[in-house]
């Protein structure tokens, strides 16, 4: 029989921002799928499958926050039904919950082995299924932030790695300026720094003697020599698509293929 005590509670209530989580029951007795409807449906988005076939259909096209399913099927046991969810790289995470009639310890050992996360007995009390649906979907929950976080963590730790080696980039640029005796060797030095980015591009040094514009195939056109000198009078960065222009006052280096796809790259660079 169900008590009041299962309809929802304030703490259960659904705000704009969370959704109830979806429960798919799998099971081939008509009146227990009514009866678990009516116990969850309060707190939860019911589906049902009358056996394992159907019941994979189900989560393939919308994919549960939780599965309920008995052992003892037709065509299909329980135990097969969880393994090939299991199977799935996307519901490997769902928590599956055993009801079943046969509650001895080898059934249990062996819903573990299937891959289950929790088993009750029949007849159930609605009480407890509510407990272990409700701890089950927070230990779900708790999997994937940790998850999340550790995604992030790694995210971090690789962006950090990216930084240290762009930086690399920059105090190995320096040194390597320090010996330079020429335009030609600064503008040189200053391609190379470009390449060791990943990228390709253009690069002006307006001397007192003479202006070098240089490219990573050595001289550039006459043409690339124009552009960069009217860049130049265009202001500090210019952004044009695909292509960055930076300019100082004897200065100007264009980036000929900036990585405009990966904002938190080219805003780096």
């Amino acid at each position: 029989m169900v008590t009041d005590s299962t309809c929802p509670t304030e703490a259960a209530a659904v705000t704009p921002d969370t959704a109830p989580a979806r429960i798919l029951v799998v099971d081939d007795d008509p009146g227990l799928r009514a009866l678990l409807k009516a116990v969850l449906e309060p707190r939860y988005t019911v589906e049902q499958a009358t056996d394992g076939r159907t019941g994979l259909a189900a989560a393939a096209h919308a994919m549960p926050g939780l599965v309920l399913a008995d052992i003892d099927m037709p065509g299909m046991s329980g135990y097969e039904f969880c393994m090939l969810l299991k199977r799935e790289v996307a519901m490997r995470a769902v928590p599956v919950i055993f009801l079943s009639g046969l509650s001895n310890l080898d059934d249990r050992l062996a819903a573990y082995e299937a891959g289950g996360d929790d088993f009750l007995g029949k007849p159930f009390d609605p009480i407890e299924l509510i407990d272990k649906v409700e701890a089950a979907l927070r230990a779900a929950a708790e999997r994937d932030r940790l998850m999340e976080e550790k995604q992030s963590s790694f995210a971090m730790a690789m962006a950090a790695l990216s930084t240290a080696g762009e930086i690399g980039v920059v105090l190995n640029f320096m040194r390597q300026s320090f010996t330079c005796t020429d335009h030609n060797a600064l503008a040189a030095a200053m391609i190379d720094a470009l390449a060791a980015y990943g990228l390709t591009g253009v690069v002006q040094l307006r001397g007192a003697a003479a202006t070098v514009t240089k490219n990573r195939n050595g001289a550039s056109s006459p043409l690339e020599a124009v552009v960069l000198g009217n860049l130049a009078g265009c202001g500090r960065i210019v952004a044009l698509k695909h292509r960055l222009a930076v300019s100082y006052e004897q200065a100007t280096v264009m980036v000929t293929d900036m990585p405009t796809d990966d904002l938190e790259r080219s805003g780096r660079l």
